[in-house]
């Protein structure tokens, strides 16, 4: 994920969660990586409603706080039995 950018939201059931930029700049879906895309859902989150991002093609969910009206606070959840679970903690700032 080293050309990572961050998400985009194109409808509540339409969302490409993996947006990389290439080395020219361009933005694409890494759609290798997160087959089917995904949609927004309400969903609890250690005891507390937030919208969520289910990944259509892996067993990942996104939990999402706003920290500021452009800025949303992130945690991936699931993943590949070699994260051992462990959480990915990210930022996503409007652009």
């Amino acid at each position: 994920m080293r050309f990572w950018y961050g998400k985009r939201f194109n409808s509540p059931d339409d969302v490409e969660p993996l947006i990389c930029r290439s080395q020219q700049g361009r933005l694409y879906p890494d759609t290798e990586a997160s087959p089917g895309g995904g949609r927004l859902r309400m969903l609890p989150f250690r005891n507390y409603v937030t919208t969520a991002l289910l990944y259509h093609g892996r067993p990942v969910i996104d939990y999402f706080k706003a920290a500021d009206p452009a800025t949303l606070m992130g945690i991936m959840t699931g993943g590949e039995p070699s994260d051992h679970g462990r959480a990915f903690y990210f930022i996503l700032r409007r652009s």
